[in-house]
């Protein structure tokens, strides 16, 4: 799970999906990738940090959880194709 020292914000600039110009939150990339959500999950514990409504911090928080299962599978499944790949022609 992420820790909540060290955070910073992502803010990157993007593919612009809204047609309004300016700065997508987060750039198209690989659903597959752990880093992907662990700086979802990264992301949403700092918003959190500073959230006072309970119920909007609870709700962030969750994400940020649900963010860190999605990076431990991507990392499971990345482990597990690295695991069984062979040499391409070395019959193994």
């Amino acid at each position: 799970m992420p820790s909540i020292d060290n955070l910073t914000p992502l803010a990157r600039p993007g593919r612009d999906l809204s047609g309004r110009g300016g700065m997508e939150r987060h750039p198209l990339t690989s659903t597959s990738d752990p880093e992907h959500w662990e700086a979802r999950a990264k992301e949403d514990l700092a918003m959190a940090e500073h959230m006072t409504d309970p119920d909007a911090k609870w709700g962030m928080l969750t994400n940020a959880l649900d963010y860190a299962t999605l990076a431990e599978r991507a990392r499971a499944r990345r482990e597990r194709k690295l695991a069984t790949w062979t040499w391409p022609g070395s019959g193994l």
